[in-house]
């Protein structure tokens, strides 16, 4: 055992031996941190601050506000705050603070495996969560709007959030403690001072098609079809106002034209007349023929039918303005993500040509995504600015309470 030490460390590189020697020697001042280092600590503590406080906000409001509370599709949008706030206080954190003292790892080994895997379960769960949402609002428009929630129960919503969690967490956790995720020569030559995730191509593969290629690929798809479906909707509106503005022009100059303007609305005002007629034989215990019977069941029907249809239709505008919202996290969240996960695997395949600068950024600009959603819905939902308003309110309330006492 010792003559097997002996020899690996006879085979360690001399600037290896020599980096353990610096990881030896503490910190005793903060004279090397660079004014670089100082700006990109406070454009990363902007960040942090924004995602975390965010998000914070949007659990808050959701869980305060009871029109909220009762769709289900608010539950993927608490539980994709949540992981956005966890991204912000598990990866955020511990990623500024190397950044800024130049890839200096001050926490040891253990804290760097919790780190790394708390950055992918996090990062990976707030991607799931955005695929579940298109799911979700796919089935309410295109799938099948008039019974989508017999599939979305709250029961299965929950199933739904939880299996996001459960695939992030194996995906992050099995293979970092298992160490399947990484190179034997990066695990022979790991130093207690850096915390580097150097990964393999089939880890790489695997992670990167789980957590950003597969879901970015079915909310393509899914907001395509969304997509589509509200501009056919758009048409029929279009066609449907045409019809009906050719129809009264017709009417009112077929009147005009006939010279019996003033006996058209003789007959609307009969034709009430009449209905109001109808309602009152109703009424009446006899004095109501079959015939009669039939017709007031027919308009009863239709106009039952009529408002069942009234009320499809503004659901499903309100479900399409919704998705269009959507649609603008959609965008940002790949023009967040793309970047950092082809720059993933070009790292690995072309063995660690990408500059660190670019990294960084490509790195940060991920993480960004989990700071801008919550403002994205404060400016595009409708209902959340109210229930921001209230809790924004009632925290100002707290503390100017507070200052009083």
């Amino acid at each position: 055992m010792l003559e097997i030490e002996k020899n690996k460390s006879s085979i360690m590189p001399e600037n290896v031996s020599e980096e353990i020697m610096n990881c030896n020697k503490s910190l005793t001042s903060l004279d090397h941190v660079s004014t670089s280092s100082v700006i990109q600590g406070a454009i990363f503590g902007c960040i942090i601050m924004f995602a975390f406080l965010g998000n914070l906000l949007v659990i808050v409001s959701v869980v305060r506000t009871k029109t909220l509370r009762r769709k289900y599709a608010y539950y993927f949008v608490v539980s994709l705050a949540l992981a956005d706030l966890l991204v912000s206080v598990g990866a955020m954190v511990f990623s500024a603070i190397k950044q800024i003292y130049d890839g200096y790892w001050f926490f040891g080994i253990v804290v760097c495996d919790i780190f790394n895997a708390m950055d992918v379960v996090f990062s990976t769960s707030s991607i799931l969560h955005l695929f579940c949402i298109s799911l979700y609002r796919w089935f309410q428009i295109v799938r099948c709007p008039e019974n989508y929630h017999l599939y979305f129960t709250k029961m299965a919503v929950i199933c739904i959030i939880l299996s996001c969690w459960i695939i992030s967490m194996i995906i992050a956790v099995v293979p970092i403690y298992t160490n399947i995720y990484t190179t034997q020569e990066f695990l022979e030559t790991r130093l207690s001072c850096q915390c580097d995730f150097i990964v393999n191509r089939s880890y790489a593969v695997v992670s990167s098609s789980i957590s950003f290629w597969i879901p970015t690929a079915g909310i393509i798809y899914f907001y395509y079809q969304i997509t589509m479906c509200a501009i056919e909707k758009h048409r029929a509106d279009i066609k449907h106002n045409i019809r009906r503005l050719t129809f009264s022009a017709g009417s009112v100059a077929t009147q005009i034209s006939a010279g019996n303007y003033s006996s058209g609305s003789q007959l609307m005002v009969e034709s009430l007349a009449a209905e109001e007629n109808s309602l009152q034989l109703k009424e009446s215990p006899s004095g109501l023929s079959d015939t009669s019977n039939n017709r007031q069941t027919n308009i009863i029907r239709d106009n039952r039918e009529g408002q069942r249809a009234n009320t499809m239709r503004n659901d499903l505008r309100e479900n399409i303005n919704a998705a269009k919202t959507m649609l603008v996290i959609l965008i940002v969240y790949i023009v967040c993500w793309a970047p950092f996960f082809i720059t993933y695997l070009c790292d690995v395949f072309m063995e660690n040509t990408v500059s660190g600068d670019w990294i960084t950024f490509v790195f940060w600009l991920g993480y960004l995504n989990s700071a801008i959603n919550p403002f994205i819905y404060a400016v595009k939902f409708k209902e959340f600015r109210p229930a921001f308003l209230d809790t924004l309110t009632c925290l100002g309330r707290a503390f100017k309470s507070s200052r009083i006492s």
